[in-house]
């Protein structure tokens, strides 16, 4: 998790250790804190979960909603990428259709 907040925050691929540290000492002293809140530390800890979930929700919804396709370009430069036969059979009709067009301009 502290990796994850580095990257974040740094925007490095290999961040910090200094970060990383401080992140993680963060965390630690956040949960210490909720939990010797008294009786109700774990319930405290829980809601405080629940409640940075949310913001975190809506920073990695756009990762998801863009990851298939920036899966299927990485396949596409490492050459595993195979396209389906929709995908195909659109090429072809474009290719036709350009063939006719490119046709009919000479004509």
């Amino acid at each position: 998790m502290t990796y994850t907040i580095s990257v974040v925050i740094s925007g490095e691929h290999e961040p910090n250790a200094m970060i990383r540290s401080f992140w993680g000492v963060m965390m630690g002293v956040t949960a210490i804190v909720l939990i010797s809140l008294g009786s109700g530390g774990v319930t405290a800890l829980q809601s405080f979960i629940v409640i940075t979930a949310v913001p975190v929700s809506f920073v990695l919804l756009p990762s998801l909603w863009n990851g298939p396709k920036i899966a299927q370009q990485m396949a596409r430069d490492q050459d595993l990428y195979r396209p389906n036969r929709v995908e195909t059979d659109h090429r072809i009709a474009e290719e036709k259709l350009a063939k006719e067009t490119t046709v009919k301009k000479i004509d």
